[in-house]
C-alpha cells in the first residue's frame, strides 16, 4: 500500500511540475484544471448515488469544464458563469419537479460550485504576474506538504483523535505535523525562488499565510471525509493507486486555491 501510494505521488508530482512549468503556454493550465475539475465533480456526484439526475450531473460536469476558461478572463466572468449555471440547474428542477428531489439538486449545485469555482482560482493565481509562477508553486507546496505532514506524523506519533466522528484516523498530532510541514515546505520553496529569481519574497508574510493554508487544507480534507461518510464510501474513485480518486487527491488543493488567491490579492508576497 505504501509503495503504491509513494509511486503514485511521484508520478502526480512529476505531472504537476510539468503542468506548472508549462503554464506560461496559453490554455495549458486551463485545460489541465478543466480535466481535473470535471473528473472530481463526476466522482463526487457519482458517490451521492443520485442517479436519477443525469441531466443535473451532465450540467455540473460541463460547468466544471467551463470554469477554468472563464477564469482566463476575470473573476467577474467566473461569477457570471456560476450565475448562469445556477439558473440552468434551477430551471431543470422546475421543469422536472416530479422527477428530481430538490435535495439532490442542491447537492449538485453545491458540489459543482465548490470544486470547480475553488479549483479554477488557480488560473487567476497564475495570472498575478510577476509572481504568478511562485504563487502556483506556493499553492501546491502548501497543500501537499500539509497532506504529507499529516499522514507521516499522524502515522508515527498520532494518539489523540482530531474528529473521530468525521474521520477516525485523523489525529491532533497529524494536524500539527501538517501545519509544520506546510510552513517548512513554503520556507524551502520561497528560498528556492529567491535564489533563482533574485526576488526578495517576504518570509514575514509568506510563512504566516502558509499556516492558514495548512489549516484550510485540513478543513478541505475533513469536508471530503464528511461527504464520504455521509454516502458511505471509502474513496471517490480508484484511478490513482494508493490514493483513490481525483477528488481524494486534490481536495486540499481545491480549498487552498481560493484562500491563497484572495490573501495575495490583498497582500504582496514581497
Amino acid at each position: 500500500m505504501f509503495l503504491k501510494r509513494f509511486l503514485s505521488s511521484v508520478i502526480i508530482i512529476a505531472v504537476f511540475l510539468a503542468l506548472i512549468l508549462f503554464s506560461y503556454v496559453p490554455w495549458v493550465l486551463n485545460i489541465g484544471i478543466a480535466l481535473l475539475s470535471a473528473a472530481a465533480v463526476y466522482e463526487a456526484l457519482m458517490s451521492t448515488k443520485f442517479f436519477e439526475g443525469r441531466s443535473l450531473m451532465v450540467t455540473g460536469v460541463v460547468y466544471a469544464v467551463v470554469m477554468p476558461f472563464a477564469a482566463h478572463f476575470s473573476l467577474e466572468i467566473m461569477l457570471l458563469a456560476t450565475f448562469v449555471f445556477a439558473m440552468v440547474i434551477f430551471v431543470i428542477q422546475i421543469v422536472f419537479f416530479k422527477t428530481f428531489n430538490f435535495k439532490h439538486t442542491c447537492v449538485v449545485l453545491t458540489v459543482s460550485v465548490v470544486i470547480s469555482f475553488f479549483f479554477s482560482t488557480a488560473v487567476l493565481l497564475r495570472a498575478k504576474e510577476p509572481y504568478g509562477l511562485y504563487l502556483l508553486f506556493y499553492l501546491f507546496t502548501s497543500a501537499w506538504m500539509t497532506d504529507v505532514g499529516a499522514y507521516t506524523v499522524g502515522s508515527l506519533l498520532g494518539r489523540h483523535k482530531l474528529c473521530p466522528l468525521v474521520s477516525p484516523k485523523k489525529t491532533v498530532e497529524g494536524a500539527v505535523g501538517g501545519v509544520l510541514f506546510a510552513v517548512l515546505g513554503i520556507f524551502l520553496c520561497t528560498l528556492f525562488f529567491r535564489l533563482i529569481t533574485g526576488v526578495q519574497y517576504n518570509y514575514f508574510i509568506v510563512l504566516p499565510v502558509a499556516l492558514g493554508a495548512a489549516v484550510t487544507a485540513e478543513i478541505g480534507d475533513l469536508i471530503a471525509s464528511i461527504i464520504k461518510r455521509t454516502f458511505e464510501i471509502k474513496d471517490f474513485g480508484n484511478v490513482i493507486p494508493g490514493h483513490g480518486g481525483i477528488f481524494d487527491r486534490f481536495d486540499s488543493i481545491i480549498f487552498v486555491a481560493p484562500y491563497v488567491y484572495f490573501i495575495f490579492n490583498w497582500l504582496s508576497p514581497v
